[in-house]
């Protein structure tokens, strides 16, 4: 009896042992399947020119391989927090890298190529793996931004901006240009050279004849000739200087150049002396004081600023008001008016209907007029 008993215990102990291991086994297979074997990405490598990115649950980025799949890029995601210890050893020897937590490698025919770590930015992140051709809806685009340029530069006349990169800087040159385009009916057209590769970048000095499109640059073309090319300029008055000087503005008859509420606050606050216009839509006397301070810009080599308000019940108006207040300007907000200004200070202003002495005189006792 004692016999039997023991064999049974034995055999129910094997089984125990063959049901463990069985669980073991189907548990690694498990493991293993749910991830992407290191043969296969040894073979995945192998092909032509591929992309790893190789991250963990902690510093996956969604964007980037939302990018990845925007742009039809060839590339595998590896998460490696699924891999066990030997795996991820295994995988160190293959890209040659022992960090595994945040990377993007590129391979041609196995071969390590390049690579980058933590990259966050979209536009860096474009511009390095362009000319690895990763990205060919992107480069399908960029080349019809090359074959744009070439169709901008045969119209009469026309306005390209480079910028270096986006910024609020870019912002600001885009809108200050926009309007003289607007103003003297030139087409205008901003060319982001940031986001091609260096082979394209060379196509467009080559368009363009320029030496370098990743220095921020304007270009002023007529009839595919460049006439000019500008850079470090960011103020609206020296802009117009170069239109003059390149023949793109034939005549200096309106000196008054309308802008919006931002870039008025930036005016204010210059170290030298503006003259700002602020009138509104359907005003008679508005119309008038124009005409006499053209008049007065184009005797005296002039260039002043104006404000349209639309009307009273504006958001425009709202701001103007309160930015008004902010410099201590505690008189009627109506139109006409016009404010000289310096390092964010009203120096003096003029309400409504004057003669051209009146104003004259003004702007001869503030300095923007010598005697």
């Amino acid at each position: 009896m004692g016999y039997n008993t023991f064999e049974k215990f034995k055999n129910s102990a094997k089984i125990f042992i063959m049901i463990f291991v069985f669980a073991i086994i189907l548990f690694v297979l498990t493991h293993v399947t749910n991830n992407i074997s290191i043969k296969n990405i040894k073979d995945f490598v192998s092909e032509v020119t591929k992309v790893l990115y190789i991250s963990d649950s902690e510093n996956y980025s969604s964007e980037i391989v939302e990018f990845f799949n925007k742009y039809d890029a060839d590339y595998m995601y590896i998460d490696i927090s699924k891999y066990s210890k030997m795996e991820q050893i295994s995988l160190k020897k293959l890209i040659k890298e022992d960090n595994l937590k945040n990377i993007i490698i590129v391979f041609k025919n196995g071969n390590k190529l390049d690579m980058v770590l933590n990259l966050k930015s979209k536009n860096k992140f474009i511009s390095f793996f362009q000319d690895y051709h990763i990205f060919p809806k992107i480069i399908e685009k960029n080349d019809k931004i090359l074959d744009s340029v070439k169709e901008y530069i045969t119209s009469q006349y026309r306005i390209i901006y480079i910028p270096y990169e986006y910024s609020e800087q870019v912002e600001k040159q885009d809108s200050i240009l926009n309007n003289i385009a607007n103003r003297y009916n030139i087409e205008y057209s901003l060319v982001n050279a940031y986001l091609l590769s260096d082979v394209q970048k060379e196509k467009l000095n080559s368009i363009l004849q320029v030496s370098d499109v990743n220095n921020q640059i304007v270009i002023l073309v007529k009839n595919n000739s460049i006439l000019n090319s500008i850079r470090n300029v960011y103020d609206e008055k020296e802009y117009i200087e170069e239109l003059y000087k390149s023949g793109f503005i034939d005549s200096k008859e309106d000196r008054i150049i309308e802008v919006n509420i931002n870039f008025f606050e930036e005016i204010i606050k210059k170290d030298q002396k503006n003259v700002v216009f602020i009138e509104k839509n359907e005003c008679k006397d508005c119309e008038t004081v124009s005409d006499v301070l053209n008049e007065i810009c184009n005797q005296n080599e002039l260039e002043f600023y104006s404000i349209n308000i639309v009307d009273f019940e504006s958001d425009t108006y709202e701001k103007l008001k309160n930015k008004l207040h902010d410099l201590e300007y505690n008189d009627a907000v109506s139109v006409p008016l016009v404010i000289i200004t310096e390092s964010d200070k009203i120096l003096d202003y003029t309400i409504g209907l004057s003669s051209e002495e009146y104003f004259l005189e003004s702007f001869y006792e503030n300095g923007i007029i010598k005697r």
